[in-house]
């Protein structure tokens, strides 16, 4: 059996985040790389095979992902040390300043890149009258470099193609949620209750 080690790129959402927190939102091994600030541990771990670890980069206070960007190279070069003596076999960066972040390890190490929008800066230019420039000028590179997209739904995936003149055939639709027909036994209701909520955003805590 071939064993992955994963990188979970996500620099402004906690994986771990208890509900209502600002940063809230079965592969062999995963680490996923958030970012720290005061009051986080820098290491928790999901399971035996999984793992959250916070690295600092800019300020000790918690900071909005809308001002996180320059802090992203900071950001950036601790995951590339701790990873360099055991390099990872693939890359998913979730959300667009862990798409920034994704790129910078794949061109270090060479490895295969998913990314995940979770939203679409051109669609949310639309209807926010907000300064998307950067954050979609990056998408568009995320989009160009990385080996695959994930769409939430058939309609993200047509959206992204369309707006970011993205091949089809290089975005996956994988559904978020949980599958409802699918009704636990007991054995396993037990197992659930001592297992950790988990929300993720991209990577940023």
């Amino acid at each position: 059996m071939i064993k992955l080690k994963v990188v979970f790129i996500s620099p402004h959402s906690d994986p771990l985040a208890e509900l209502g927190t600002p940063d809230s939102g079965g592969q062999d091994e995963v680490i996923v790389f958030t970012r720290w600030y005061k009051g986080k541990n820098p290491l928790d771990s999901i399971s035996s095979k999984a793992k959250v670890l916070r690295i600092p980069a800019g300020p000790e206070e918690f900071i909005r992902k809308e001002r996180l960007f320059p802090y992203l190279d900071e950001f950036s070069e601790r995951p590339i040390k701790k990873l360099k003596d055991n390099p990872p076999d693939v890359i998913h960066s979730h959300y667009w300043d862990g798409g920034v972040v994704g790129l910078k390890i794949q061109e270090y190490f060479k490895v295969p890149h998913v990314f995940t929008f979770h939203s679409v800066g051109k669609l949310k230019a639309n209807v926010i009258k907000n300064d998307f420039g950067e954050r979609i000028k990056r998408e568009e590179e995320i989009v160009r470099v990385a080996d695959l997209i994930v769409a939430l739904t058939e309609i993200e995936r047509k959206d992204i193609s369309r707006l970011y003149k993205v091949p089809l055939e290089k975005i996956a639709v994988v559904p978020a949620g949980t599958e409802e027909l699918k009704v636990p036994n007991e054995d396993e209701i037990e197992f659930y209750k001592k297992m950790p909520i988990i929300f993720s955003h991209p990577l940023e805590e």
